[in-house]
């Protein structure tokens, strides 16, 4: 999670550098902050998502191999996909 968001911090400083080169004397600081926040929470929202799908994806997996190995897994994967996220386990 650091490096997401090590990642996010470099890619939103780049996007501000761009933006000041481009814009030349016209530069506004408040445009570039804006515009560095954004793709800071995009990036993120990316991370998150990407780490949630991981997440899930292990999850899947680990009832799996609980069921392959006859110990009763406490919601089964297709269960746990059918779960609203905040009530999964």
């Amino acid at each position: 999670m650091r490096t997401a968001v090590e990642e996010a911090r470099q890619q939103a400083e780049r996007a501000v550098q761009e933006c000041r080169a481009s814009a030349g004397p016209t530069f506004d600081d408040g445009v570039a902050a804006r515009e560095a926040l954004r793709i800071h929470g995009e990036m993120m929202i990316s991370h998150m998502q990407a780490a949630a799908r991981h997440l899930d994806e292990g999850s899947t997996q680990l009832a799996r191999t609980m069921e392959r190995i006859g110990e009763p897994a406490t919601v089964n994967a297709s269960e746990a996909r059918s779960l609203p996220r905040h009530q999964q386990p």
